[in-house]
């Protein structure tokens, strides 16, 4: 039985173009060959979403399975030639600097970045993906992003955790700068 669809061309370009302009946000892995830092490489029109895991952790490290090609992570900590857990730091510009030297390479890190869902890429992608509104729809536990561009982005705002007062900052030459704190009493 085939009629008339109940939607015009106009509301399905619509709710197409309102799909495409809500954000993903996205687990991935950048491999690591040698070193104890960089930068990621992040997907085209992606943005690092910083403490994604417990204890504000940004991003971790793993394993890569040898025997696969693709090398994807096998969730297993790296360790150093003493046995020590290799652990990361990473900042919201994709900086990464490791704990120690890994005993073993290539390793991998972990991370969340968020991107336009018309930007999206599913060969960068590990896991599944969370549709979001905006940047400032539960992203981070201790920052709140607002602006219209990804959070990195010149004249975006944010609201951090500084002990126990909130701190506003806004994005200006590639720094955040502190506009002003509420002190808790």
């Amino acid at each position: 039985m085939y009629g008339r669809s109940r939607y015009k061309y106009d509301d399905v370009t619509d709710r197409l173009t309102a799909l495409e302009d809500k954000y993903v946000k996205v687990t991935w892995f950048e491999r690591v060959s040698s070193g104890t830092s960089g930068s990621l490489s992040l997907p085209t029109g992606a943005s690092v979403v910083l403490n994604e895991w417990q204890a504000g952790i940004d991003a971790v490290t793993t394993q890569l399975d040898p025997v696969d090609a693709t090398g994807y992570p096998t969730f297993t900590s790296p360790e150093d030639s003493g046995g020590a857990l290799i652990t990361t730091t990473l900042d919201g510009d994709g900086n990464y600097v490791l704990s120690g030297t890994p005993s073993e390479y290539p390793i991998g890190i972990i991370y969340v970045y968020i991107v336009k869902f018309a930007n999206f890429d599913k060969t960068y992608c590990i896991g599944g993906i969370e549709m979001v509104e905006s940047y400032a729809t539960g992203i981070m536990t201790s920052e709140v992003n607002f602006g219209t561009a990804p959070p990195n982005t010149n004249g975006n705002w944010r609201i951090r955790n500084d002990g126990t007062d909130l701190v506003f900052e806004v994005r200006l030459v590639g720094i955040w700068t502190p506009k002003f704190k509420l002190e808790a009493s």
